[in-house]
């Protein structure tokens, strides 16, 4: 049974009318599960809540990120990718798991993505970045041309250093 199913579940007694607690218990425990999985508090800080905003509320967004047209991430993410090229190609679209664990879609002890709450939130996988560790390579940086940039440092402009005979004589 997944959360969407438990969300969308009603139960309640006939003869009197109410609500059973089954419903309480089942979304207590489907909450515990959440927070097992993400080790967070479903809020509309995290990622996840605002993605799901962003592609119910935007014109066209859910089309385009089924087709694969949008990307999502966190700034770690945005960064790496216009980094490493952006819209000229070649470019990485990355994160590490300490920045996707606070979307609210990744699963902390499997350390990926979780369907399930993708599925919840209406997110593609396909959006999201690529997890890599933490320190690993995440991509090499690029020039404003798309060419791979020099990673070269210039030296410092060397000081002209006068030695004593040099000097004129104090008088």
């Amino acid at each position: 049974v997944s959360i969407v199913d438990n969300f969308a579940r009603r139960q309640w007694d006939h003869e009197l009318g109410v609500q059973t607690l089954t419903p309480i218990r089942t979304l207590t425990e489907r909450l515990r599960v959440w927070r097992d999985l993400t080790g967070l508090e479903i809020d509309a800080y995290f990622s996840g809540t605002k993605l799901r905003w962003l592609l119910d509320n935007t014109p066209g967004a859910r089309a385009r990120a089924d087709r694969g047209e949008l990307a999502f991430g966190t700034v770690d993410s945005w960064l790496a990718w216009k980094l490493t090229g952006g819209k000229t190609g070649g470019s990485a679209h990355v994160t590490d798991a300490s920045n996707a664990s606070r979307t609210m879609l990744y699963d902390i002890c499997e350390h990926t993505w979780s369907e399930e709450l993708c599925d919840l939130f209406g997110v593609p996988l396909a959006a999201l970045p690529e997890v890599r560790p933490p320190a690993g390579e995440f991509g090499r940086t690029v020039d404003g041309s798309g060419r791979a940039a020099a990673c070269t440092r210039r030296p410092p402009p060397r000081r002209r250093s006068r030695s004593r005979r040099s000097r004129p004589a104090r008088r």
